[in-house]
């Protein structure tokens, strides 16, 4: 639990650390250090820890994992905010931008199944190792770290290859005094930190549910099939844990399809009410069904139903959002800060569910136990209903809002310039106007070059 732990660690700092480096020093240089991040914490882990067999005293191998593993979180948790901006920003005319950010999300689905695909498959390698069993297990041990960084490799030299995007968000020599100002008052605005209780609190909620079913998810299959004592790790283990994984391959595909109808944020809320839905059902059966053999394939078939709800619903909108509410300036450094906060989540979600199926566990059973954490599920699913309800706005709605009348303060204290009902400029003894966003550039006689914020009146 202490190297899950570190991992966490690493995401958080990853997630809220890249995403700001993602708006400094641009999304393309950002994202390949976060890969390169990935592959190191993934190499590492793989061929670093060297230390004596079965010498318990020995601490040098869990000092040296724990490194590693932090970079790994770092690596992984950064790619959250910056794939999520390079997939909205890359949106082609047309596109809709939610279903193409969505769809960049799609692959952590499957990447949930693979870690059991891989388990079973080095099982059946090593079935009767025999005299060769620390070699075996030093094997699955290396080749489960070793095959993570593969890809990441891939993804990093592909990036490097490919032409332009490197300045995409970077303070540059030309505009960074420019940047800085409008991330500044960015920075400042209420109005995006508002937002943030919405995006990072969901994100919160969700991920103490869906990290506590993950991390969870072996227990409840062995209760729901109740394998022999010894025989824990067999082939329906690994089949049954993989149909269950693959339960969200269909949430995902559903959640980008239906996205572009109902919207993120009606996605977030309907996937919330759901989830309390089936984990209330599952805890039911739990409770009302007296023989371990009882009702099992309908606990199982309700178990497949809580996990495509988990990868339909809020998995994906609490990806989204923060990538489509906030502006270019600062749209990686809080859509990292979101993440960090639902990553917060994940730890107390792993955490707390072990410690609160021991308690169920000690007072009636393994069944009791599990129900107890069901039923927390449906508390954390439904405060996250609420949660979107009245802190998240629709993303819809935002963008086909009408601006009637738009006021822009100079830096400048004397300064007023204003675009009238029909957006037309009017801006006394300026010239030179650009505007870029909520803010407008230009030159005011003797003046040096300001930077307005704009102020909008409904």
């Amino acid at each position: 639990m202490v190297i899950l732990g570190v991992v966490f660690a690493g995401a958080v700092v990853g997630m809220g650390g890249m995403g700001y480096l993602g708006d400094i020093m641009g999304r393309k240089r950002a994202y390949c250090l976060t890969m390169f991040f990935i592959v190191l914490g993934s190499l590492g882990a793989a061929v670093l820890p060297w230390g004596p067999a079965h010498d318990t005293t020995d601490n040098s191998v869990f000092m040296i994992l724990a490194v590693v593993r932090f970079v790994l979180g770092v690596g992984v948790g950064g790619l959250y905010p910056l794939s999520a901006v390079k997939a909205a920003e890359s949106t082609s005319e047309g596109e809709n931008i939610t279903t193409r950010t969505a769809k960049a999300f799609f692959w952590q689905t499957p990447g949930a199944i693979t870690p059991y695909i891989v388990g079973w498959i080095i099982v059946q390698m090593c079935r009767n190792p025999g005299s060769n069993y620390h070699v075996f297990a030093q094997l699955e041990f290396r080749l489960i770290f070793g095959l993570g960084a593969i890809f990441p490799m891939y993804l990093l030299l592909s990036e490097l290859r490919s032409s332009g995007g490197a300045d995409d968000g970077a303070v540059t020599t030309k505009d960074s005094e420019e940047t800085i100002a409008k991330r500044s008052l960015m920075m400042k605005d209420k109005q995006y930190w508002k937002q943030l209780i919405g995006t990072g609190g969901t994100w919160f909620l969700f991920d103490i549910a869906y990290y506590g079913t993950a991390i969870f998810q072996p227990q409840i299959v062995n209760c729901i099939f109740q394998p022999a004592v010894g025989h824990a790790l067999t082939d329906d283990f690994f089949w049954h844990n993989i149909v269950v994984s693959l339960a969200g391959i269909p949430g995902v595909l559903f959640a980008i399809w239906a996205m572009k109808h109902i919207g993120a944020r009606n996605l977030g809320l309907y996937g919330f009410l759901l989830i309390a839905l089936g984990f209330g059902a599952l805890a039911i059966c739990f409770q009302v069904a007296t023989d371990t053999n009882e009702l099992k394939w309908v606990k199982f078939g309700i178990f497949c139903f809580c996990n495509f709800m988990l990868n339909c619903g809020p998995n994906i909108s609490t990806y989204v959002l923060p990538a489509v509410l906030f502006p270019f300036e600062v749209r990686s450094t809080f859509h990292g800060l979101s993440a960090g906060a639902g990553k917060i989540g994940a730890v107390v979600g792993t955490f707390m569910y072990p410690a609160l199926a021991s308690q169920g566990n000690n007072s009636g059973g393994v069944e009791h136990g599990i129900a107890i954490v069901l039923w927390v599920q449906v508390f954390f699913a439904i405060l996250g209903a609420l949660a979107t309800v009245f802190c998240l706005p629709d993303e819809r709605l935002l963008a086909k809002q009408k601006k009637t009348r738009r006021y822009h303060r100079c830096f400048h204290p004397t300064r007023i310039c204003k675009l009238d009902s029909n957006q037309s400029l009017r801006v006394p003894n300026c010239s030179n106007v650009e505007t870029s966003g909520m803010f407008l550039k230009y030159n005011t006689g003797n003046t040096s070059t300001c930077i307005a914020r704009i102020r909008t009146k409904m």
